[in-house]
């Protein structure tokens, strides 16, 4: 991978990022160690995702996290 791929790729994931922030998600594989804690400690807020916004986001995040790194 060159420097400028190394570089676009970074901003793409930035802007992910960002974006899923925005519609107050959480990407699964950044959780990992809070998984399965000791005792219950939910600071759920009740939300409603519409798929039309969840779908473009969940297809950039497979184009750009491979699942060796979730």
């Amino acid at each position: 991978m060159t420097d400028t791929q190394s570089v676009i790729e970074d901003q793409a994931l930035n802007e992910l990022f960002a974006d899923f922030e925005t519609e107050h998600l959480t990407p699964l594989w950044t959780q990992l160690g809070d998984l399965m804690p000791m005792t219950p400690a939910s600071r759920a807020v009740p939300f409603v995702w519409k798929w039309s916004t969840l779908y473009p986001l969940a297809r950039r995040a497979g184009d750009l996290v491979p699942i060796v790194e979730g």
